[in-house]
């Protein structure tokens, strides 16, 4: 009895980290298969690594620092702040926003430069049924 108590545990963890390990390997094949189907050379693959790298983590930063802004936003709502306080972290907020527009806008642009005209369209096509499906999966969660 001492004996299976433990291989029970055991066996329990090592499901749930292949299920872990199954679910990151899944993602990765996600992104590659996206960008796979785009028929990229060896050239444009490299320069879209280096550009990733390079502006890895920007996005991540700035959308955890809007949710700072949000959460002071309803504190401070919530405490009574003044009305020039809730416009100066409005402001900030505003001003974030517009820096992770352009974040985006430099990035289309990149893209732009980076894939032939045949390319662009497959990839806004793709894009296009991405969208659309994380939609359905929105309506349907929301449905039940």
């Amino acid at each position: 009895m001492k004996m299976i108590v433990p291989l029970i545990v055991a066996l329990l963890f090592s499901s749930v980290s292949a299920e872990d390990s199954n679910r990151s390997e899944k993602r990765g094949r996600k992104g590659r298969g996206f960008f796979k189907e785009l028929n990229l050379s060896k050239e444009q693959i490299e320069k879209l690594k280096a550009h990733r790298k390079e502006n890895k983590g920007q996005l991540k930063g700035k959308m955890k620092e809007m949710k700072s802004l949000r959460e002071e936003l309803d504190s401070a709502f919530l405490k009574g702040a003044s009305d020039s306080d809730l416009t100066g972290i409005s402001k900030k907020m505003s001003a974030l926003k517009a820096e992770m527009e352009n974040s985006k806008l430099q990035k289309m642009i990149f893209m732009k430069n980076l894939l032939t005209e045949e390319q662009r369209k497959a990839f806004i096509e793709k894009k296009k049924s991405r969208k659309g499906k994380r939609g359905a999966r929105f309506k349907k969660r929301n449905q039940d």
